[in-house]
């Protein structure tokens, strides 16, 4: 189901400063010293690039944002391919890596199959991913996603919760691009 929705901006002010409250809580547990120094942001086209990077002595990890479609491409499977060979290049080279999964615009069509509803806009922008186009995203706080995260998560916790190599998991967004509000 395809809702178009008036964003209320008291309402979005209150939920952004209480998501901000959030991560920064969530920051603060965190070890920073796994944080420091250059890390390089690898996504998309950039994956190759990504792996290269870690072989330099100057770069201290990356941060590889992946989007759902591609982490989930069916429901109950995933693939982990992406981010286990990073986290083995970081591994290999002593770097640390952060896990940045994307839902947003990069969720899988069965997450709406799912009954996740979704909002719909003009996204125009010359950053990431340039150009004027039609694009929709579930609603951040809708429970359907909520559960659908939780469940990612768990899996995500399952498989690295005890890598050392890994210094995050995280859900990132709710952003319209790519940003880290939210940390798990």
């Amino acid at each position: 189901m395809v809702e178009n929705l008036h964003w209320n901006e008291l309402k979005m002010k209150q939920f952004l400063i209480a998501l901000l409250g959030l991560a920064a809580s969530f920051i603060c547990m965190a070890d920073t010293n796994r944080h420091t120094g250059i890390y390089v942001i690898v996504r998309g086209s950039f994956f190759d690039d990504g792996l290269k990077a870690l072989e330099q002595p100057y770069v201290d990890g990356a941060t590889l944002y992946l989007g759902l479609s591609l982490l989930m491409p069916k429901k109950g499977v995933y693939d982990w391919s992406y981010a286990d060979k990073i986290i083995e290049a970081a591994a290999r080279n002593g770097k640390n890596v952060n896990l940045a999964f994307l839902p947003g615009r990069w969720v899988p069509e069965w997450f709406y199959e799912e009954g996740v509803k979704r909002f719909q806009w003009v996204h125009e922008t010359n950053l990431v991913e340039p150009g004027k186009y039609d694009t929709s995203a579930p609603i951040p706080w809708a429970p359907q996603l909520l559960e659908l995260l939780n469940a990612m998560m768990q899996e995500a916790g399952k498989r690295y919760g005890r890598n050392p190599t890994v210094a995050t998991v995280q859900v990132v967004g709710p952003s319209l691009t790519v940003h880290k509000e939210l940390q798990k």
